[in-house]
């Protein structure tokens, strides 16, 4: 349904914007696992980003063919590099934190359910200090 909502979860702030009721071919479970898995993904950067919990944000629009769902942070933002790899499930170097490997399969799996499902997610660019991602999925038939 339309309208706004805030809501406080531990470690931050999530506000929510919808414009109205959209209707997407989506599996219920892949989609939910998708958006929780990102909120898992903040979650854990916001605990080790400098000041702590930010705010999130969630607003969903709908296009001539699709749904598009944007979930963005304030508590940190994610590096042109970081960006273009932010998928990989692979381990990988954190150099801002004393070296330490680290696996990170949350949003490996974020973007598979998506794909699965016959959506995109990607990691935009944002302001200064903010991570937005937009999770696109088809809208489901009239009918």
């Amino acid at each position: 349904s339309a309208g706004e909502s805030a809501s406080s979860t531990r470690g931050g702030r999530v506000n929510a914007r919808l414009q109205s009721e959209i209707r997407i071919e989506a599996a219920p479970n892949d989609v939910r696992t998708a958006i929780e898995n990102i909120f898992s993904f903040f979650r854990r950067r916001a605990m080790e980003a400098p000041g702590g919990a930010g705010e999130t944000s969630v607003v969903l629009e709908a296009l001539p063919s699709a749904a598009r769902l944007y979930i963005s942070s304030s508590s940190f933002a994610l590096t042109d590099d970081d960006r273009l790899r932010v998928f990989d499930p692979r381990l990988g170097v954190d150099s801002e934190h004393g070296r330490r490997l680290r696996l990170d399969v949350d949003l490996a799996m974020a973007n598979q359910l998506v794909r699965r499902n016959g959506g995109d997610l990607t990691a935009l660019g944002g302001e200064s200090g903010v991570t937005v991602f937009a999770m696109s999925f088809p809208l489901a038939s009239l009918g």
